[in-house]
């Protein structure tokens, strides 16, 4: 539990210094945020890659966050379709599991809820990716193949203050 409190006040202070990290660190994740987004969740599954981008202005009231899924020139979904503050569209949650812990951000699209989770277990190490639900069973699970977070983790989104997860909770493999 020690390990979990000390990641969550790192992250907290990486939030603080996200705008330099980000300056100064390459970002060598697939992604497919634009140039002027910061890439707050982005990996490869499968063939695709999933991205969780954030404008530079994103704060409790400024900015958008967009969801994308799919190829480079061939993204197959995008959410929200039209920018919007992220409180709008996305809710997110800290939760703390036995054996580690983690983040998640959600939205539903229709009835089908996307949850990207980024989970680090003690001793085993992190497991991050997409999971796809329809009235609370699993559709797909995608794993990323590669860490999802680049510098300053969730602190973009942290930044946003998304409304708290309505307590679902995600099933870690």
């Amino acid at each position: 539990m020690q390990r979990f409190i000390i990641r969550l006040l790192l992250r907290a202070l990486a939030a603080a210094f996200l705008p330099i990290v980000a300056a100064v660190a390459a970002d060598d994740r697939p992604s497919l945020c634009t140039p002027a987004e910061t890439a707050i969740f982005s990996c490869a599954v499968g063939g695709k890659i999933v991205s969780l981008c954030g404008s530079r202005d994103l704060s409790a009231t400024a900015g958008s966050m967009t969801y994308r899924y799919g190829r480079k020139g061939a993204i197959e979904l995008t959410y929200p379709e039209t920018p919007a503050h992220p409180r709008e569209a996305f809710t997110a949650a800290v939760v703390g599991m036995s054996a580690g812990g983690g983040d998640f951000v959600r939205f539903v699209r229709s009835d089908v809820t996307y949850t990207l989770y980024a989970l680090i277990f003690r001793g085993v190490g992190e497991d991050d990716g997409l999971v796809i639900s329809r009235a609370g069973k699993t559709i797909s699970k995608r794993k990323c193949k590669d860490y999802a977070l680049g510098a300053g983790a969730w602190g973009a989104m942290y930044q946003a203050k998304l409304p708290a997860d309505p307590g679902q909770s995600i099933e870690p493999e």
